[in-house]
């Protein structure tokens, strides 16, 4: 009971106690999406849209480093947190629409999505331990190519 009261208890509390009044790190520091997309109206090309996407989100803090406490025992450092990597993907897309004529002229559009355009597939650090040492990751998606066809008739 003693162990329990003094170092988990203890720690938790010095850790929210330093942390009082403090922005999260653990919460990611920004994150941004620019999208966009040009319909050509030129005869030749009209009906075709070219566009896509790019999405970023800053590192966020998997860990914090350790430094010794009041009493002798290691408390953690909040000033030395240990940061991800800040992510960025890129994605695709190009659509045409237009009438089928030959087909009893309905429209369609045809459209091509690539999310994740660069392949971007690398780990993301998520937690660390007082070392800096990764202890988990996650995994992001590859390269994912979807094409799509609708009518109405």
């Amino acid at each position: 009971m003693q162990y329990y009261t003094s170092q988990l208890v203890g720690r938790a509390r010095a850790f929210m106690s330093a942390s009082d009044g403090r922005a999260t790190d653990a919460a990611r520091g920004g994150r941004a999406n620019l999208v966009v997309n040009y319909r050509f109206n030129a005869e030749r090309w009209k009906g075709l849209s070219v566009g896509g996407a790019a999405r970023w989100r800053a590192a966020l803090t998997i860990g914090y480093g350790v430094k010794p406490g009041p009493g002798g025992n290691m408390v953690l450092d909040i000033d030395q947190g240990y940061r991800g990597k800040a992510e960025t993907y890129l994605d695709f897309l190009t659509a045409d629409r237009g009438r089928m004529k030959p087909l009893g002229g309905f429209n369609y559009r045809v459209q091509l999505n690539v999310r994740n355009l660069l392949n971007e597939n690398d780990p993301v650090p998520m937690t660390a331990l007082s070392t800096g040492a990764v202890t988990r990751v996650a995994t992001v998606d590859s390269r994912l190519i979807q094409m799509t066809f609708a009518g109405d008739f």
